[in-house]
């Protein structure tokens, strides 16, 4: 209830907008926010991974790879849920690492910069 009441102050009074938004989309539990901050971590994640293991990736190839990465895991989460969302997490991380790795051969280099 401390959240609401910091929202009450900030919008002066007008606070059902905030317990439309916590008690509507089951945010109290926090498990839509769960699923919401779980589409793009394995993604970042997996671009990390690229850029300390790898040399020579291609930076859209990296772009890609989040998009890719972030739909696939709302595909799991939202769509699909065949395995425990962990082992779906760990199969994000690893389709998108090959996603960036395939997409960094298929791409042209990027141009060198001028110095």
């Amino acid at each position: 209830m401390l959240f609401l009441e910091h929202v009450e102050v900030a919008l002066g009074g007008e606070h059902l907008l905030a317990e439309q938004v916590e008690f509507g989309l089951g945010i109290r539990d926090g498990a839509l926010l769960q699923q919401l901050n779980g589409l793009y971590s394995m993604p970042v994640l997996a671009i990390f991974v690229v850029a300390v293991l790898f040399s020579r990736v291609n930076g859209m190839a990296a772009r890609y790879g989040l998009v890719f990465g972030a739909l696939l895991y709302a595909v799991f989460t939202f769509l699909w849920s065949p395995l425990h969302y962990i082992h779906l997490m760990f199969i994000t991380l690893v389709a998108t690492i090959a996603f960036i790795l395939a997409l960094s051969r298929l791409l042209p280099a990027p141009a060198a910069a001028a110095r």
